[in-house]
């Protein structure tokens, strides 16, 4: 089972099977170095944030599902 819908957008699993696993490396600066580790593309681990359709809110922090 693929944790993306149709759109390529991952979705919440209930499983982790599908699952997006991403890298996160907190830098001294402040910043943060985010990829992916499974995506459908090795070639490009590029990971980041969009409001779309299934969004409730612009917040990525902890605990926050959408």
């Amino acid at each position: 089972m693929k944790g993306q819908n149709s759109f390529g957008e991952y979705v919440v699993q209930d499983s982790e099977v599908g699952r997006l696993i991403v890298s996160i490396n907190v830098e001294a600066s402040g910043g943060a170095d985010i990829k992916t580790l499974n995506g459908p593309d090795a070639g490009l681990p590029f990971f980041g944030g969009v409001i779309g359709l299934g969004s409730t809110s612009a917040n990525l922090k902890a605990g926050s599902a959408k």
